[in-house]
């Protein structure tokens, strides 16, 4: 467990650092350091902890399960995993319609896929890695709601991006169940 709680510690103290850091003109250390070298620091940093964490939880093992699934959990867990993969390919795209209401669509995306991982019965390992993704977006999006740069301002949302997202979120998600998760067993129980 020790190199998943080093992952998770790297990961997401980058990504509180990048919440909390100051914006300010000539505070902001992203200003001072230049685009691409902060990316290219915040990415790296990302990956190593991103790294550790998948490799920390198959260390793991099982565990035990301290909650049980509730009923019906993979059938929900398969609609919102479909949302949530529609919602954090939307946020990678020009402001669509998805992207200027919901305003932080990758955050609401990652609690989705946090709490589909959660319902279908959680041992300490789940709660460790799927609550702390959960608590972290949903404290990312509070401070983000407050920071006028989080609003999608200036730009006249296209419907063509919102049909992107939707197409390549389902396609992704389908080879995800494929291919990644408990085969095709998953994608029929949703459709």
């Amino acid at each position: 467990m020790i190199i998943l709680y080093a992952g998770l510690v790297l990961f997401f103290a980058v990504h509180f650092f990048s919440t909390f850091r100051s914006r300010s003109p000539g505070e902001d250390i992203k200003a001072r350091l230049g685009e691409n070298k902060y990316m290219g620091l915040y990415s790296i940093v990302s990956a190593i902890g991103i790294g550790l964490i998948v490799w920390g939880y198959k260390q793991a093992g099982i565990g035990e399960q301290l909650v049980a699934p509730i009923a019906d959990g993979r059938t929900i867990s398969g609609v919102l995993m479909l949302f949530a993969f529609v919602l954090v390919v939307a946020a990678q795209m020009p402001a669509g319609y998805i992207k200027k209401l919901l305003r932080h669509p990758m955050l609401i995306g990652v609690c989705l896929w946090s709490i589909s991982h959660l319902i279908n019965g959680a041992s300490y390992k789940h709660f460790l890695l799927f609550g702390s993704f959960l608590i972290y977006s949903v404290i990312d999006m509070l401070v983000a709601s407050r920071r006028e740069s989080a609003t999608v301002t200036g730009t006249s949302p296209s419907v063509k991006y919102d049909v992107v997202a939707i197409v390549i979120g389902c396609i992704t998600y389908t080879v995800v169940v494929l291919h990644v998760h408990d085969g095709i067993s998953d994608l029929l129980v949703f459709w």
